[in-house]
């Protein structure tokens, strides 16, 4: 696999992702409802789009080589479902995509220079599904 890893984890309550896994696809481990324990690899550089959108996780911790974090990584549809109320990003984030997290996550960035993506920005980078908030 080359250190990249897509697969189905939708039936665990905890994955520990090894190290040397260096990158993830897009919705890897999206709606894995009963994930409450996610260990990522220190070798992970990017965290992609919707790669863990819809999973019931009560905390995160983003590994210090992370770089950027797709649109919607985290985000939870149904904020009363989730339990991921807080996250720290630590300072080697550059890039947030739109809604990473659910929208009542208090998001504290180490690095001051860390960019949120805009609505605005998002529906420029993808004029063809061009996102609305309802």
């Amino acid at each position: 696999m080359d250190g990249q890893y897509t697969g189905d984890f939708s039936p665990l309550a905890a994955l520990i992702l090894p190290d040397g896994v260096r990158e993830l696809s897009d919705c890897s481990i999206y709606g894995c409802w009963e994930i409450q324990l996610l260990r990522f690899p220190a070798t992970l550089t990017e965290i992609p789009a919707y790669c863990v959108a819809n999973c019931g996780l009560g905390a995160v911790e983003i590994p210090e080589d992370v770089t950027r974090i797709g649109e919607f990584a985290f985000y939870y549809y149904d904020w009363e479902q989730t339990e991921l109320s807080a996250v720290t990003l630590p300072a080697s984030v550059e890039f947030v995509g739109f809604r990473a997290f659910p929208d009542e996550c208090e998001i504290t960035a180490l690095n001051p220079d860390t960019h949120f993506e805009t609505e605005e920005e998002i529906n420029q980078r993808n004029p063809d599904w061009a996102y609305r908030i309802p």
